[in-house]
């Protein structure tokens, strides 16, 4: 391979650096490329873990809501067995006799 020689300070070119630096060029645009495509992914990740948070939310609110549905569901079960249905039908009475008092006393 010849040489170019030329004045002092100027770059030799040789054909198989010009290559290597082509193709370090070429490696470079990758890897920058290859970074923003990185900074896009986390960015929906971050969008998609925020999502994810808002739904875990309203999965426990559901749940929440949920278990105290049950547990007045189960108390009201737990009196229907403790007082019995004669029971029952007294207490629904009184309160309708006392919800009849107050409405005709209170207005």
């Amino acid at each position: 391979m010849a040489e170019t020689v030329g004045a002092p300070g100027d770059y030799v070119l040789r054909p198989e650096f010009e290559r290597h630096l082509d193709k370090f060029d070429g490696v470079t645009k990758q890897v920058h490329e290859h970074g923003i495509l990185l900074a896009q992914q986390a960015a929906s990740s971050r969008d998609q873990a925020s999502s994810l948070k808002a739904i875990q939310a309203k999965l426990d609110d559901q749940d929440r809501a949920r278990g105290e549905r049950d547990r007045a569901m189960k108390n009201t079960i737990w009196a229907a067995n403790t007082l019995g249905p004669k029971a029952l039908g007294i207490a629904g009475l009184c309160l309708g006799a006392f919800y009849a008092w107050l409405k005709g006393h209170l207005g």
